[in-house]
């Protein structure tokens, strides 16, 4: 009952402050905005970042799931924040927003492996843009069947069909 009927604090509250947390450090890596002993914070924090925001991603995907599930139920009749949501937010748009990320995502993936087979397969100068790049991978993938999902989740059920039957 709790997923139904408060959604925000299960899911949405989470997973927006791990998506968040994960996607600036991100930023923070990659632009080189901090540093321990000298040193650039690299791979491992990647990787960290990395978790925070496929974790966070899930989680705030879980909870416009069941906000969509309780919505087409009519427990939640009168929800405008989620009409203006699914106002700019429909299966073209999902698939979209996903297949960009993805498209970026694969290309910098791309870019890595042509500069990692070029150098005789020696590190990578910035081997934390491939944690970046798999963070947009799968938040892409993510994106494309959660759009599918909500999807077919809001569709009308016909009632004439079911009477004639």
């Amino acid at each position: 009952m709790m997923m139904i009927y408060c959604p925000n604090k299960v899911f949405l509250l989470p997973g927006s402050v791990l998506l968040a947390l994960g996607m600036l450090t991100h930023l923070v890596v990659l632009l080189g905005f901090a540093q321990y002993e000298g040193r650039p914070l690299g791979v491992v924090t990647g990787i960290f970042a990395t978790i925070f925001s496929v974790v966070g991603f899930e989680i705030l995907s879980l909870g416009i799931h069941t906000k969509t599930y309780s919505w087409s139920r009519r427990f939640d009749k009168d929800n405008r924040l989620l009409q203006k949501f699914y106002r700019f937010f429909n299966l073209e748009t999902g698939l979209l927003l996903g297949s960009t990320l993805i498209f970026i995502g694969g290309s910098i993936l791309a870019t890595l492996l042509t500069q990692w087979v070029r150098s005789n397969l020696m590190p990578l100068p910035n081997p934390e843009w491939a944690s970046f790049a798999a963070t947009l991978l799968i938040m892409g993938f993510g994106t494309v069947f959660s759009a599918l999902f909500i999807s077919a989740m809001s569709m009308k059920r016909i009632e004439s069909y079911e009477q004639e039957r």
